[in-house]
């Protein structure tokens, strides 16, 4: 988010909404004394009179009720015009996202980053910074995979060299051959090392996932038709660091668990700020999942999806 964006969301909360400095602060990350310097020059920046002005009234308004109905911190949506496809809206969402943890990653930030094609280009998208005191850290398991900017290791590597930081590699599988195979790596001193900083993490870079052969799980050959079958009939629709979801946010019964190695949902939610950066009209369902769940504090998506989300929320609850 642009500074003059965040200073006229601000505006919007403090004046419209009538959140207190305090109310605001927690939503945003930032100090209280921090948003009070915001609110008290909006007059000379010609942003506020006696009400807000010049803020992009509908995407301001998509974030403000994300944020209220799914109860998370707050959403960012990056606009898009009517006729763009999803792959133009794309491009924003994750123009939006590198611009977002540009300004949050403090100089000591612990950084969790997972897999995909749309942290890969969050991350490609950042600025080289000098950072060298931030630590970055995988979220979850290797993948073996033939697009090597896509798994969780080398967009961990990459983001560590943006920062110019250390970076911490999580050097087990994603998915084992059984429980038993689990329970042994997780007993290895080099990944427990691992888990502990994550739950060191203040910032979790997430993406999510819909269940079905559009998936990356699926087109990465990391599940089969077969499987996505039986964890439909048991009612998951998405996942977030391969954990599985239900429409509802429920992960009971996850029956697959067992078998990957991954930050759990628990473990997301005890981080800070967990990150979701996610659009597209194929992932409605899901991200309505991951909000359910309440794992996600930010969400990052564009116009087109966040209106369809709420819609596809409203419709299910009648």
């Amino acid at each position: 988010m642009d500074t003059k964006k965040q200073y006229l969301k601000i505006a919007h909360m403090y004046y419209v909404l009538g959140l207190t400095q305090d109310e605001i602060a927690k939503r945003l990350f930032m100090t209280r004394q921090k948003v009070n310097q915001v609110i008290h020059s909006l007059v000379d920046l010609d942003m506020i009179t006696i009400s807000v002005n010049q803020f992009e009234e509908r995407s301001l308004a998509l974030e403000n009720e994300l944020a209220e109905v799914f109860q998370i911190n707050q959403a960012i949506v990056a606009e898009c015009f009517e006729d763009e496809s999803d792959l133009l809206c794309w491009r924003n969402v994750i123009a939006a996202a590198a611009r977002y943890l540009e300004e949050t990653i403090r100089a000591d930030s612990i950084i969790g980053v997972t897999w995909g094609n749309t942290i890969s280009g969050v991350i490609k998208n950042m600025p080289f910074r000098q950072k060298n005191r931030c630590r970055v850290v995988q979220l979850m398991g290797v993948q073996n995979l033939d697009e090597p900017l896509l798994k969780s290791d080398e967009i961990a590597r990459s983001l560590s060299e943006k920062l110019s930081c250390p970076c911490y590699m999580l050097y087990a599988p994603l998915f084992v051959d059984s429980p038993q195979t689990k329970k042994y790596l997780l007993k290895e001193t080099r990944i427990l090392k691992v888990f502990e900083l994550i739950k060191q993490c203040d910032i979790a870079v997430v993406g999510i996932g819909e269940l079905n052969e559009t998936s990356s799980l699926f087109r990465r050959n990391l599940i089969d038709t077969d499987l996505i079958q039986r964890l439909l009939k048991d009612g998951f629709c998405a996942d977030v660091n391969v954990n599985l979801i239900k429409e509802n946010g429920s992960y009971d019964g996850n029956w697959l668990n067992d078998r990957i190695i991954t930050t759990s949902i628990q473990d997301l939610k005890k981080i800070p700020n967990t990150v979701a950066v996610a659009s597209g009209s194929n992932k409605i369902k899901a991200i309505v999942a991951a909000l359910n769940c309440g794992c996600i504090n930010t969400l990052i998506t564009d116009n087109h999806t966040a209106q369809a989300v709420l819609d596809y929320y409203k419709h299910s609850k009648g």
